[in-house]
């Protein structure tokens, strides 16, 4: 007997279903709520330091709704501001360059890379004007290592606070963290929403009909996820003594494939070999569109075979990914789907269980609720 979408919906019972409605995937207002309660509230990764080295570096990013000047300033301190004149509103900033100072292209008011007032012409016939009530917007920027995110919001709790354990936990990954050097970047123009993309990586349950090469060569019955509120660890290891690689990794080097999500869309992963970290950042660009930038951090920018064999592997992955993002983004108008089920339960297994999909979209849903409720009523606990 074929269920209609209503009886579908009704029969649920007994079972968790998506938490997120299909217009979530979709809708334009749905969107712009996510910008100004998800993107403008959270931390979000804007790059990495090595990315601008030298005094008066900067790279100007997307979050939300506003645009970000990142910049490195002459002590050598990274700061984060509002690229915005604070005249008469003019955009200072575009791209990623070196500037020694920065100049509104509108009427000339100069600041310093610190972000103060260095100059506004005219500004000292003008009573009561003071330069140090002017300078350039600061926003709030944390690092993890090398890697660089700014919040919005003042109420926002730490980084630190806000992402308890995570900092060791990401130490304890890479021992050679603060050390690591940006040496190549993939970007991805993906017809899909920033969630579809982002709980793809929730999730191995996928694996063995989307990437049958990686399935043959991580061995996934030994995969495992260990949650926390903001951020998820997913892990499994090479199958090293089977003589089945991607590449040429070997027993002396470490075998593992841990995997972290970061609130809301930052994942990061280390591949089996020498020291180096890889990242996912899923830029959203709309609700159905959105640019996956994918980053190769080693701490010799210089790339071996191994890196370029790696970064190939990454590139297939990500490809072989996207068909199926996209096939999804199309199928979530469709009226025959209504919040289907999460696969979660005391005996689905690690590497088919969905908990950390149906906890990302609660986290999505909770920060979206009528009094932007961000963090849980009572300590958390994952659930089994």
């Amino acid at each position: 007997m074929v269920a209609t979408p209503k009886e579908l919906d009704e029969s649920s019972e007994g079972i968790t279903t998506s938490a997120l409605p299909a217009e979530a995937f979709y809708d334009p207002d749905f969107y712009a709520r996510e910008q100004a309660l998800i993107f403008e509230r959270s931390w979000m990764h804007v790059g990495h330091a090595s990315l601008i080295p030298d005094p008066g570096d900067y790279m100007v990013r997307e979050v939300g709704s506003q645009s970000i000047i990142v910049m490195r300033d002459e002590r050598g301190e990274i700061g984060a501001f509002y690229n915005v004149c604070r005249h008469r509103a003019r955009e200072l900033l575009e791209g990623s360059g070196n500037v020694k100072r920065v100049t509104c292209p509108y009427h000339g008011w100069t600041y310093q890379l610190s972000g103060e007032l260095n100059y506004a012409r005219n500004s000292q016939n003008v009573p009561g004007f003071d330069k140090s009530c002017w300078g350039l917007s600061q926003v709030r920027l944390e690092r993890i290592g090398g890697f660089l995110y700014v919040c919005l919001d003042a109420d926002t709790l730490s980084m630190r606070d806000m992402y308890d354990g995570l900092h060791q936990d990401v130490s304890d990954l890479e021992p050679q963290l603060e050390e690591l050097t940006h040496a190549h970047q993939m970007t991805f123009d993906i017809a899909c929403n920033w969630k579809i993309a982002t709980e793809n990586f929730l999730e191995a349950y996928h694996i063995r009909m989307v990437h049958p090469m990686m399935y043959e060569a991580f061995d996934m019955s030994k995969y495992y996820w260990e949650m926390h509120e903001f951020y998820t660890n997913l892990t499994t290891y090479a199958r090293v003594e089977e003589g089945v690689e991607i590449y040429d990794w070997n027993d002396s080097e470490r075998t593992d494939l841990p995997g972290y999500w970061v609130w809301p869309m930052f994942c990061f992963e280390r591949m089996p070999g020498r020291a180096g970290l890889f990242t996912y950042n899923h830029i959203p660009k709309g609700p159905d569109r959105t640019l996956c930038v994918v980053d190769f951090y080693y701490v010799d920018p210089e790339l071996t075979e191994e890196d370029r064999n790696e970064i190939a592997y990454v590139n297939q992955i990500r490809r072989e990914d996207i068909v199926s993002l996209e096939a999804v983004q199309r199928g979530i108008r469709s009226k025959g789907w209504i919040r289907g089920p999460y696969m979660v339960g005391p005996e689905v297994t690690a590497e088919l269980t969905e908990h950390a999909v149906r906890h990302f979209h609660r986290v999505v849903a909770r920060y979206l609720e009528p009094q932007g409720n961000r963090l849980p009523e009572s300590p958390y606990y994952p659930e089994p």
